[in-house]
C-alpha cells in the first residue's frame, strides 16, 4: 500500500491555537469591507488582487493533516489561486451585514474570497479570509497592499516582494517554543493569568471539564449593539482626561462589567496583541498576533480612576 507523502511546514503556535477552537465547529473568518472610489476598473483590480496572492505564500496555503496526525502541516501551492468574484447591485442600499454573513457562510470557504459589489453609490471590495490565513492587522495590510498594486499593474511597474513569508515566521515562533527558556516564559504568563483572578465563572455558565476549557460551542453568536448616540465622544473625552487610551478605558469598563457578573473583584481577561513589534513583521500577513493575560486586581470597588490608571500600567506591560 502506497503512503501518503505530503510536503508542508508545522503551523505557526497561532494557528494552532485556532485549529483547536474550531475543532468541530465552523471555521473562524477574518472580513473586512473596503470602499473604492475613482474611476475603477474590475479587471485592473483583479490583476493587481492575483499578483498580490502569487507574492504572498500564505494567501496560498491550505491545511492536510495526514492519519494519527493532531495538527495539519501548511501546504503551500505553486499556483496562485484565487477566488474572485463581481457582483452587481441595483438596489443603492446594501446590507453589508447580509452580504458579509453569505460570504462567511460560501460553501468550500478554505482560502478565501475576494468580492467586488457595484451599486449605483460606488463600488465596495468584500474580503473574506480563514482566520488560519489572517489576523485583523493583516486585513489592514492587504488593503494598503491593494491600493499599491493596482497602481502598480496601471502602470506597468513591478511590485516588491514581501521581506518575509509567513512560513519563515512560523518556523521561528515553533524554534522560540522548543528553547530551553520557554517553560520559564509560560509559567511567567501562567502567573499572570492566575494573578488576576485565574478563571471566572459567569451566571448561567455552564461548569467545563479541565480537558474541554476553552472550547467554544458550535453555536456560539455574535451579538451587536450600537451605542448609543454621542457615547463615543463622551468615552474618548473621559479617558483622555484621565490620560489614558481609549483601549484602556474599554477594558477597565469590560473587567468592571465581567467582576460584577462573575462576583470576583480580581479577573483576568486575555488581550490581543498583533505581534508585529519588529520592523521585518510591520507588513508580514498571517496570524502573528497572540492573546497574552492582563489581570485587574479588586477592579470592582475601587475608584473607577485607579482602575483605569492600573490597567493602562498592565497592558503596556504585557505590550
Amino acid at each position: 500500500m502506497q503512503q501518503q507523502v505530503i510536503e508542508g511546514f508545522r503551523p505557526s503556535p497561532q494557528q494552532q491555537r485556532l485549529w483547536r477552537l474550531q475543532d468541530g465547529c465552523a471555521a473562524g473568518m477574518a472580513q473586512c469591507v473596503l470602499a473604492l472610489t475613482g474611476d475603477l476598473r474590475a479587471e485592473v483590480l483583479e490583476q493587481a488582487l492575483s499578483a498580490i496572492v502569487a507574492r504572498h505564500e500564505i494567501l496560498r496555503t491550505r491545511f492536510e493533516r495526514l492519519p494519527g496526525m493532531e495538527m495539519p502541516l501548511q501546504v503551500v501551492s505553486s499556483e496562485p489561486l484565487l477566488d474572485f468574484r463581481a457582483i452587481a447591485l441595483n438596489d443603492g442600499a446594501v446590507n453589508l451585514e447580509a452580504l458579509l454573513e453569505q460570504e462567511r457562510g460560501t460553501p468550500g470557504m478554505d482560502r478565501g474570497r475576494f468580492t467586488l459589489v457595484s451599486t449605483g453609490l460606488g463600488s465596495l471590495l468584500l474580503i473574506t479570509l480563514p482566520a488560519l490565513l489572517a489576523d485583523p492587522r493583516s486585513l489592514d495590510n492587504l488593503a494598503a497592499e491593494i491600493a499599491r498594486a493596482y497602481r502598480a499593474v496601471q502602470l506597468g511597474e513591478e511590485h516588491p516582494e514581501p521581506l518575509l513569508q509567513y512560513v519563515q515566521f512560523s518556523e521561528w515562533q515553533n524554534e522560540v517554543l522548543e528553547d530551553a527558556g520557554a517553560g520559564d516564559a509560560r509559567e511567567f504568563w501562567d502567573r499572570q493569568r492566575l494573578a488576576g483572578g485565574g478563571i471566572n465563572t459567569l451566571p448561567l455558565e455552564a461548569l467545563s471539564l479541565p480537558e474541554t476549557r476553552g472550547s467554544y460551542p458550535a453555536s456560539l453568536a455574535r451579538f451587536a449593539c450600537a451605542p448609543a448616540a454621542g457615547a463615543a465622544c463622551q468615552v474618548e473625552r473621559v479617558a483622555r482626561e484621565h490620560g489614558a487610551s481609549l483601549e484602556a478605558f474599554l477594558l477597565a469598563c469590560w473587567g468592571g462589567l465581567l467582576a460584577r457578573l462573575s462576583g470576583s473583584p480580581d479577573v483576568s481577561i486575555d488581550v490581543f496583541f498583533d505581534g508585529r513589534k519588529v520592523a521585518e513583521l510591520a507588513e508580514v500577513l498571517g496570524p502573528l498576533g497572540r492573546f497574552l493575560p492582563v489581570g485587574l486586581r479588586g477592579v470592582d470597588g475601587r475608584p473607577f480612576a485607579r482602575t483605569l490608571g492600573r490597567v493602562e500600567a498592565n497592558l503596556a506591560e504585557a505590550r
